[in-house]
């Protein structure tokens, strides 16, 4: 890998960011968001990481980029192309097509005006030319298919991991952020995306664009993005013989969170997984200390039971809300564990991030927080009183799993590349190079 390093099967150890703050990779582990379809939750991919003796070579990926829609629109430069799966039938289109469900498959209009029904499961657009594809406003490499699901469709970008990546960086990093935190991200993006595929068996989607699996903005541009992704191909985080679920997120607040506390029942407790003290390096995060969040206690309770109905859960049955409390700690000292208890001492133990997903659920009729009323974490303690709940103490943001982007930024200014910046958020894994 050039002057970064050199990476072998062996045990040799080894944007729109900035607007947002990176909110986690795998919100869908913590909020259940990802449809199941058939996949075996048990399995060693599923809970481990895939075998690294099953990859061979750059595997494709496919992105869910719209979900639910009625009708979509996709344009290429030079043109495109339609066909199904199965079928013989290819049509070619000039620069766009609008696309819309019916329940008999699709209505297809093309940029001269004139409409067709066409009965398929899925269409998949292609473009003449190599890199010209939009969806909507979004560029995107590789191809793109329409799914009819659930009443209406989804649109999925098929394209290869490689591709893929750089859009991931430029959506998760700051533009001026140093290139060995590119590096790190690309690496641990990589070892998640593999994860999530490996998850995917069933489903016609492997990750989605959003931050439920990795933020991704289609086909970067972002020079540094794609040298990260180049400098790093194939380089995975690797613990004994499988990929290891790289979950990261954008600020730890100086503790990390164990994996098995985050995400209870969905991954094995790994040892580069497990949470400790990860110094200060990410103090430069505006979310490493947040200010106390009040909330109202009538609207914490509402959403609280409406999260419980969506992820049938026995907070679906709590009243008004007399207290949370921390419930058990890490070793390290961060909470794993609240009991959350309502006004008839009815009570019920949540996982940290059950807990925020439930304080911050949106659905049911009731609509989203503000943004200042939103939890970034799940690191708090908690007072209610006065009809208002209070979180206080609050550090970082996101699960705090893994690596932390702010740290990895941290640790690069201060002159460490990205081996380091690894090992030093995922203590006891290896970088292997997968594929080349």
């Amino acid at each position: 890998m050039g002057p970064h390093g050199n990476y072998k099967r062996s045990d040799t150890p080894g944007g729109r960011a900035a607007l947002r703050w990176v909110a986690c990779a795998c919100l869908a582990a913590i909020a259940g968001l990802a449809e199941a379809q058939g996949v075996d939750r048990t399995s060693p991919a599923a809970r481990r990481g895939p075998a690294l003796a099953g990859i061979t070579a750059e595997p494709p990926v496919r992105i869910r980029v719209g979900r639910r829609l009625t009708e979509a629109t996709v344009w290429a430069e030079g043109g495109l192309t339609l066909s199904a799966p199965g079928a013989e039938r290819t049509l070619r289109f000039g620069q766009s097509v609008r696309v819309r469900h019916s329940q008999q498959g699709f209505v297809v209009t093309g940029d001269n005006g004139r409409s067709f029904r066409w009965e398929a499961p899925s269409l998949m657009a292609t473009p003449l030319r190599p890199d010209a594809l939009h969806f909507e406003k979004t560029r995107l490499p590789g191809s793109l298919a329409l799914v009819r699901y659930a009443g209406r469709m989804d649109a999925v970008n098929h394209t290869s991991l490689e591709q893929y990546l750089p859009g991931v960086l430029e959506r998760e990093l700051y533009p001026k952020w140093r290139p060995a935190a590119y590096r790190a991200q690309a690496v641990a993006a990589r070892s998640y995306a593999l994860w999530e595929r490996g998850r995917s068996a069933g489903r016609h989607f492997d990750l989605e664009s959003t931050t439920a699996s990795q933020a991704y903005a289609g086909r970067s541009t972002r020079a540094v993005a794609i040298r990260a992704v180049a400098d790093t191909r194939g380089v995975v985080l690797a613990y004994r013989d499988r990929v290891l679920p790289a979950f990261y997120s954008s600020s730890t607040g100086g503790t990390s969170q164990d994996a098995t506390s985050a995400f209870p029942d969905r991954v094995d407790d790994l040892p580069p997984l497990r949470g400790g003290p990860r110094g200060s390096w990410g103090q430069a995060s505006p979310m490493w200390r947040w200010s106390a969040i009040t909330r109202d206690e009538a609207d914490v309770s509402a959403r609280v039971r409406a999260w419980g109905r969506a992820n049938r859960s026995p907070a679906a049955e709590l009243g008004e809300l007399a207290s949370i409390r921390v419930a058990a700690r890490s070793a390290a000292g961060r909470p794993t564990v609240f009991e959350v208890r309502d006004r008839r001492r009815r009570s019920v133990r949540l996982a940290c991030e059950q807990l925020r997903a439930a304080c911050n659920y949106a659905g049911g009729g009731i609509g989203p927080l503000p943004r200042g009323k939103v939890l970034p974490s799940s690191y708090f303690t908690v007072r209610i009183g006065r009809g208002a709940v209070r979180f206080e103490n609050g550090r970082g943001y996101g699960h705090g799993v893994g690596l932390g982007q702010w740290g990895a930024q941290g640790m690069a200014e201060a002159g460490q590349d990205h081996p380091q910046i690894l090992a030093h958020f995922y203590p006891g894994a290896r970088l292997v190079r997968a594929y080349e």
